[in-house]
């Protein structure tokens, strides 16, 4: 299996070499990717993802579809694995590119909630709530025409929303008990606060 995966590697490389205009190119791209993930090559991998994201317009126009599909497909399948490796750095590098393939609420509500996620488990919380909340605005402009699959992923979106916010204040509690200021104390302190104009 490795050597298999070493020679399309090879295979790869040298057909990118030498046809670089090639319709064919995105797919080459995704076995070239898939292969050097297998192999514990990440550095690499996200490298031709990345190149395969941001290929020129002028390549795409010949067979957008084609293009579209394996942009889409050679993203995702490469950003969710390292999502679940533990390598969110390199997930959310990937869904940030992905996220300008496609303008449609279908391709880009999921892929930000993706964003969210990884936001949640880089310790980002301030951002993880602002793409919730960006999501949950896609919503309103929507309306409530959405498909099922939208209209589950904003309902998550509000979940995860709330549970952020909740974490993120249990949290900042938790730090204030921790330095002997009593909960009353800070609930009248955020009071003070909301009465400024």
């Amino acid at each position: 299996m490795i050597n298999e995966r070493k020679e399309t590697i090879g295979k790869a490389k040298e057909f990118l070499d030498l046809y670089p205009n090639a319709d064919q190119v995105p797919e080459v791209r995704y076995y070239l990717a898939q292969s050097l993930k297998a192999l514990g090559q990440n550095a690499e991998a996200l490298q031709q993802v990345l190149l395969c994201l941001q290929e020129q317009k002028s390549k795409t126009q010949n067979n957008p579809q084609v293009w579209a599909y394996w942009q889409q497909r050679v993203g995702n399948e490469i950003a969710n694995q390292l999502y679940h490796e533990g390598d969110f750095t390199d997930s959310l590098t990937i869904y940030q590119n992905l996220l300008h393939l496609d303008p449609s609420l279908e391709w880009q509500v999921p892929v930000e909630y993706q964003i969210g996620l990884t936001y949640e488990r880089l310790a980002q919380p301030s951002l993880a709530i602002q793409t919730y909340q960006d999501i949950l605005n896609r919503q309103s402009a929507d309306g409530t025409n959405g498909s099922t699959a939208l209209n589950t992923i904003f309902q998550m979106s509000m979940w995860r929303l709330n549970f952020v916010q909740w974490q993120t204040n249990a949290e900042n509690m938790n730090g204030f008990l921790v330095k002997g200021i009593s909960p009353a104390a800070v609930a009248n302190f955020n009071a003070l606060g909301a009465q400024k104009p």
